[in-house]
């Protein structure tokens, strides 16, 4: 094929795109949004709704989908009944704190596991929750023992 043949494809490609589905997103690149007009527009939906968080949540989807097959991996967000392309500076931070907050609410589920009766437990479900502890718990102290700074020799004299 020549460049031609290339560049109808790719606007065969397109089209089959554009009528598939009502998001336009060849002009989206990181640090873009994506307004709630344009998403009610698109979909029919009103925000607040929700079909309309649904709509949104398929839309972030695709537009991830999009970006990936032109090579542009991305993080994207809901905001205020917006779509939010994060720069790269901010899906560093954002990326980042959501690890912590995720990491916490494991630790959280962790002693709450604790908390469990294990004389209410049937047999099977006791060993499976046993395994669970430890497993959980040998994680959760590789986290913590990850954080620490490594222990330096004092110095000689």
């Amino acid at each position: 094929m020549d460049d031609f043949d290339d560049e109808i494809a790719v606007a065969a490609d397109e089209a089959i795109a554009a009528t598939e589905y009502p998001l336009a997103t060849e002009h989206l690149v990181k640090g873009s949004r994506v307004s709630a007009e344009e998403i009610e527009r698109a979909f029919g939906v009103k925000p607040g709704t929700d079909e309309y968080r649904f709509k949104m949540l398929r839309a972030r989807d695709f537009i991830a989908q999009r970006l990936a097959e032109r090579g542009e991996l991305v993080t994207i967000v809901s905001e205020s009944y917006e779509i939010v392309i994060l720069t790269d500076e901010e899906a560093s931070a954002y990326n980042a704190r959501r690890f912590e907050n995720t990491r916490r609410a494991g630790e959280r589920a962790f002693v709450r596991l604790g908390q469990v009766d294990r004389a209410k437990l049937s047999e099977e479900a006791r060993k499976r929750h046993d395994r669970d502890i430890v497993a959980i718990g040998r994680r959760i102290q590789a986290d913590h023992s990850a954080e620490r700074p490594a222990l330096r020799p004092a110095k000689a004299r």
